[in-house]
């Protein structure tokens, strides 16, 4: 048995099923310089995050939004790489049996300050941010909001028989959906340029979801 749902729309929808099963939490994957191992060494590190979304309006199709503190060793690591990885897991079936996962490969930065920026730290607020950010989304001096735009979903579910060839394939390879023609990476070095960063935005939001790989029943 494979899925039938094999349209990107309707994928999308499977994804946005496998976050809302997932819980409030995520994790999202950064990289770091790591000396200790090497002058070259990269290390990808991961943390738990609550992400907000997917929001789908016109100007922020398909974007996720997560809070943090500007003192963390994360917004380090996204300002030297803003490439970063959020990763759900699938729970519906109750937090000691994961069914599936969802990757979603992107770019995270920080929202802007500033009226607009001001309009997304108020939209996306969640109440119990208020245990680190007891000052609200306009003055707590400690909130940083970021904005995360995805330009691939990589998944798989055993609840919703989605996997290339079934879940139960030798391969293990997940479906995958993509939004930007040509691969994203950091530029030598491990540190992207805005201009290259903006670019890539620019183009992710004006792709259409295609998938990736083959899927057939």
């Amino acid at each position: 048995m494979t899925t039938t749902a094999k349209s990107p729309e309707d994928m999308l929808k499977a994804a946005k099923t496998i976050i809302a099963d997932s819980g409030k939490f995520a994790n999202i994957t950064t990289v770091r310089k790591e000396t200790s191992l090497g002058e070259e060494a990269i290390q990808p590190v991961s943390r738990i995050v609550n992400a907000v979304g997917p929001v789908e309006d016109a100007e922020h199709p398909f974007f996720f939004y997560f809070a943090t503190k500007p003192v963390t060793r994360k917004v380090r690591e996204l300002k030297e790489c803003p490439f970063s990885t959020i990763t759900w897991t699938e729970l519906c079936k109750g937090p000691s049996t994961p069914t599936g996962q969802l990757n979603a490969l992107g770019i995270a930065r920080p929202v802007p300050s500033g009226p607009a920026g001001d309009v997304l730290r108020e939209r996306h607020w969640q109440p119990f941010w208020a245990n680190h950010y007891s000052k609200g989304p306009l003055d707590s001096p400690d909130y940083m909001l970021f904005e995360f735009v995805p330009y691939q979903l990589e998944f798989s579910s055993y609840d919703k028989d989605i996997a290339i060839g079934g879940p139960f394939s030798d391969t293990w390879e997940p479906f995958i959906l993509r939004r930007l023609p040509a691969a994203a990476s950091c530029s030598s070095g491990g540190s992207s340029s805005s201009e290259n960063v903006e670019a890539l935005l620019s183009l992710i939001v004006q792709s259409p979801w295609v998938k990736a790989n083959s899927f057939e029943s």
